[in-house]
């Protein structure tokens, strides 16, 4: 008798260690997972919530500043216009060459050429006709020279240059300019100052004359018998293509 109340005790205990475990199983096992699921979905979706605040943050931060990016973003379509608009650069041109007191004697462009990537050729001086106002031959007076850069050292890295692959052909249009002036070299030279930090972007690769020879007119020869021709570039930045004329 004994044996089997022992016997029945052991059996009743195992079948309550399995309703035990199968009711940790069955159900508190399935809400602890739950519980630990919605907690790592709400770790990262408190994550998610603390970038979009800080992104919110940055955006608002930017946005006290779009008058300013604005303006900024006018200055440089005025720097490179979508268009080519020489007649403004020509404006400017004579404001500038009036300020100095030297004459204009011509503004001449020449061909659109297209942009090509740093290592290629450089664009090209316009082929193009020239305009009726001829422009004085200059005399072998030597003209101002930029003094050469220093050669690398041995092994020295070229620096590697810029590029944006939104620039391209397509797009990106240098056009050649040739102005003819006539006056004294110090007003050229503030004259040329005065182009490259003008509203409108003039790379100068470029400035020959000099005093022209028996030229005594009433004006005095040191201003009307020194002329000088500046070439360089302005540039256009289209959406897609090039403008027409």
């Amino acid at each position: 008798m004994m044996d089997k109340n022992r016997l029945f005790m052991i059996l009743l205990g195992v079948a309550m260690a399995a309703v035990l475990a199968g009711g940790f199983l069955l159900g508190v096992r399935p809400s602890l997972d739950s519980a630990a699921a919605s907690e790592q979905a709400r770790e990262q979706a408190a994550a998610a919530n603390q970038a979009n605040q800080a992104l919110l943050n940055s955006l608002a931060q930017q946005n006290k500043k779009i008058g300013e990016l604005t303006d900024q973003v006018g200055v440089l379509r005025q720097s490179i216009p979508a268009q080519e608009n020489l007649s403004q650069f020509i404006d400017t041109v004579r404001e500038a060459a009036a300020a100095q007191g030297l004459t204009v004697q011509n503004v001449t462009p020449g061909d659109e050429v297209a942009y090509a990537p740093q290592g290629a050729s450089a664009p090209a001086a316009s082929s193009s006709t020239p305009s009726s106002t001829a422009t004085p031959t200059p005399t072998p007076t030597p003209s101002p020279t930029a003094t050469a850069a220093p050669a690398p050292a041995p092994g020295a890295q070229a620096p590697v240059p810029h590029s944006d692959p939104a620039i391209t052909a397509a797009n990106f249009l240098a056009i050649s300019v040739k102005i003819g002036v006539a006056g004294p070299l110090p007003s050229t030279i503030a004259f040329v100052h005065a182009l490259q930090h003008g509203p409108r972007l003039f790379v100068v690769n470029g400035i020959s004359g000099g005093a022209s020879a028996g030229d005594s007119s009433a004006k005095g020869a040191a201003v009307q018998g020194d002329t000088y021709v500046i070439s360089g570039f302005v540039y256009v930045l289209a959406s897609t293509t090039a403008p027409s004329k």
